[in-house]
């Protein structure tokens, strides 16, 4: 959530990564509290489809730009770079397919983490065999892998990143 200048207007937008097929990302205006509860009533302005029936699973929100992570998928990319600019029309300005391996059973592999800072995205996926990546995004049309693959044997649910250091 965070408060963005819409047509002059100040809004406070939410982002929200979701499990709706063909309504990966929704984009929605929660400025206006519902009396006396303060509840919020949000508004749909947008949802992006990216393309598939696979979960968003993470978010981060950098200036004008929303990068997303999802569940793997075999077919097409799995990290995508949002220009949020103008929250009525979102629009994905590059992506990238994150090595993953398949999963097992019904559960796929999944960006669970994803941080980023400056010019690099720091991804952690559920694939023990690849669970942690950095990807340099100083081109946000072609996010591209910097770093060797970092086996920690272990599936990651989630990063932080404070102090130059990532958790």
């Amino acid at each position: 959530v965070r408060n963005q200048m819409v047509g002059g207007i100040s809004k406070r937008i939410a982002y929200l990564a979701t499990s709706v097929d063909k309504k990966e990302l929704y984009v929605l205006d929660v400025s206006i509290p519902i009396i006396p509860t303060n509840l919020i009533t949000p508004i749909v302005l947008k949802f992006i489809d990216v393309g598939d029936d696979h979960d968003a699973e993470v978010i981060d929100v950098i200036g004008k730009y929303l990068y997303m992570g999802k569940e793997r998928d075999p077919s097409g990319p799995d990290f995508f770079v949002v220009d949020i600019s103008n929250p009525f029309n979102p629009v994905v300005i590059g992506s990238a397919d994150i090595p993953m391996a398949p999963g097992g059973g019904p559960i796929l592999n999944a960006i669970k983490g994803l941080r980023v800072s400056g010019n690099f995205a720091f991804i952690g996926t559920t694939d023990s065999t690849d669970s942690f990546q950095v990807w340099d995004i100083s081109s946000s049309t072609n996010p591209t892998r910097r770093s060797a693959v970092f086996n920690f044997a272990q599936k990651t649910i989630g990063i932080d990143y404070e102090a130059d250091r990532i958790y």
